[in-house]
């Protein structure tokens, strides 16, 4: 019979391996080249500051690994460099759902951490942006989820035209993220698109792919090491030990490391909950169950259609 003291108790258990869980950080190349972009940008910028500035664009689907990549490289740039105090070298803004003009220099405004972002009409906001930039020494400035000022077709341009004044004044170079819908701004903003360097890409792994297959496996290997180091799970669960398994793994993921950590964290903690020593395989299935249909990711499960 469970408690209020035993409930209490593996509540806590369960927190505490979620803190752990989300200060696991395992990149893999895509992620490393996205960081290497930005800082090679950023240090590209510092030199040519004043001058016409660059950009970088990575336009892919969800959980493949861009948000994660982009703070982590902001947190290590901020950790181990010397700034002065109140500088803000990397930026990262995410943009609004609402996607408007206003909404977009807020959102600049915020990642800066300016009071009062949302103050003023969008030209002052704007005006804002331009003044708070040099003020705070930004580098590089990261718009993420970028794809949402497409949600107003006509402001699109706008917003854009906004930007590229900011990289032609020599404010700071800029990195776009988003999804693939993203590439319609600059459909129709070819001056902005002149700006860039080569973009990034970090797309779905294909298992058919030798080299996309051996990251696979080597991603999935260091985390599971990763959550054993941690003492999330008392045992290592082999999660790459067993072929077969693992190319469930990744059809359950659809190829997306971010799913697959969404699908392994879910089972963790059903493990952590009930005091097992490591992941099993029914814990994986039942985690595609839980997490990746419930949430749409997939329509089916992978580990059950091999049951039948």
């Amino acid at each position: 019979m469970t408690t209020p003291e035993n409930m209490a108790e593996r509540n806590a258990r369960v927190a505490r391996a979620r803190q752990l869980i989300g200060e696991i950080s395992i990149p893999y190349p895509p992620q490393i080249e996205l960081k290497v972009a930005l800082d090679e940008l950023r240090h590209t910028a510092v030199l040519t500051r004043g001058r016409p500035q660059r950009g970088v664009h990575l336009f892919g689907p969800s959980f493949a690994g861009k948000t994660t990549a982009a703070r982590e490289h902001s947190k290590h740039v901020l950790a181990t460099e010397e700034h002065p105090p109140g500088a803000v070298p990397i930026a990262l803004a995410t943009i609004d759902p609402e996607g408007s003009l206003a909404s977009v220099a807020t959102d600049i405004l915020r990642s800066l951490g300016e009071p009062r972002p949302d103050k003023g009409s969008a030209a002052l906001r704007w005006e804002r942006v331009w003044n708070s930039l040099p003020e705070r020494k930004v580098q590089i400035l990261i718009l993420d989820e970028f794809q949402r000022t497409t949600r107003r077709p006509t402001m699109s341009p706008v917003i854009a035209a906004k930007v590229q004044d900011l990289m032609e004044g020599g404010l700071c170079a800029v990195a776009f993220l988003g999804l693939e819908k993203a590439h319609d701004v600059f459909h129709t903003a070819s001056d902005l698109s002149n700006r860039l360097d080569v973009p990034v890409t970090m797309s779905q792994l294909q298992w058919a792919d030798d080299e996309d297959r051996k990251m696979f496996t080597d991603f999935v290997s260091r985390y599971d090491q990763a959550l054993a180091d941690a003492g999330i799970v008392s045992l290592h669960s082999g999660l790459a030990d067993d072929e077969q398994q693992l190319q469930l793994l990744h059809e359950a993921s659809n190829g997306l490391i971010g799913q697959f950590c969404r699908i392994v964290e879910t089972a963790a903690i059903s493990v952590v909950r009930n005091k097992y020593s490591c992941i099993s395989r029914e814990d994986l299935a039942d985690a595609v169950d839980d997490w990746s249909i419930a949430n749409r990711r997939i329509a089916y499960n992978p580990f059950r259609d091999g049951e039948k």
